[in-house]
């Protein structure tokens, strides 16, 4: 999702419409929302009214005008046909992303990723975890910093995997941190935050300030880790089982020169994430483990 678009959705606070969104119109007295959002495939926003007000009297409304509907790596029209500059996307208030969880939305989170709710209030205390436009989102860190959100939209037909962007967009992936570097003496490291989020609630691993989990954010991002884990903290890396996991284990153990070594998930399941579903207990994994 482009950052015009992920932007008007969360000022509108839209709704998933179909592969859009759906918002109230700030032009009429919209008692039942009709103001379609979508992104174009150049990353632009198109919007309709479904009532019938003009686009102009949209913007105007919103304070907007049409160069904001357009991503800021994209020529930008001005009032005269001409391009004007670009500006910088708007930035994240994660707080508001953490302040917008319910405890509804910690049930729903447990109950679909069959956490603990001890966890994922622990999760949201912590602020590791936000809604983005109504789509669960993790923090993207640096050196403290939350610059961006990471978040994930569900696939809306069978079949078809979720997908993760993150805003503002230009960002760049970055390592999920989970507990304290500074003072761990062990730091989990996997591909998947749903990998590294399991493994520390079903080991209560998470209460224990001498261990942090990392979750490089994909497969080809192992190298991201390297300078980021401290002097004297040994890695133990979760791979997962299959050719791309052995690649991003290969990626680690050569690029991020740090003393470690790899835990077994067995092999019949594809990661850390699917065996802790099929009910691998805190002892299957500390056998993994040691």
């Amino acid at each position: 999702m482009s950052g015009p678009v992920a932007h008007l959705v969360l000022r509108l606070d839209a709704k998933r419409s179909g592969r859009g969104w759906i918002a109230k119109c700030p032009a009429h007295d919209d008692r039942k929302p009709s103001l379609s959002i979508s992104e174009g495939n150049d990353g632009r926003v198109l919007l309709k009214c479904l009532a019938g007000c003009d686009t102009n009297d949209v913007l105007a409304a919103l304070g907007m005008a049409w160069p904001d509907l357009f991503p800021t790596t994209y020529p930008r029209p001005s009032g005269n046909g001409a391009t004007s500059s670009s500006k910088p996307a708007s930035p994240l208030d994660w707080q508001q992303c953490v302040s917008a969880v319910k405890p509804r939305d910690l049930v729903m989170l447990g109950n679909e990723r069959w956490y603990s709710r001890q966890f994922c209030a622990w999760l949201h205390d912590k602020k590791y975890v936000g809604l983005f436009h109504g789509d669960f989102a993790f923090p993207v860190q640096d050196d403290g910093n939350i610059l961006a959100a990471h978040y994930r939209v569900k696939a809306t037909r069978v079949g078809e995997k979720d997908d993760w962007f993150y805003f503002p967009t230009g960002i760049g992936a970055r390592p999920f941190v989970i507990g304290d570097l500074t003072k761990a003496k062990q730091a989990h490291i996997g591909e998947s935050q749903w990998d590294m989020l399991a493994l520390a609630d079903r080991t209560d691993l998470y209460l224990n300030e001498n261990h942090a989990f990392i979750a490089t954010r994909g497969a080809g991002n192992a190298a991201l880790c390297n300078g980021l884990i401290p002097k004297g903290v040994s890695i133990l890396a979760w791979p997962q089982n299959d050719e791309a996991g052995m690649r991003w284990l290969d990626d680690l153990s050569t690029k991020v020169p740090v003393q470690g070594a790899r835990a077994i998930v067995p092999e019949q399941f594809k990661d850390v994430n699917e065996w802790t579903k099929a009910g691998a207990t805190a002892e299957d994994i500390y056998t993994a483990i040691f």
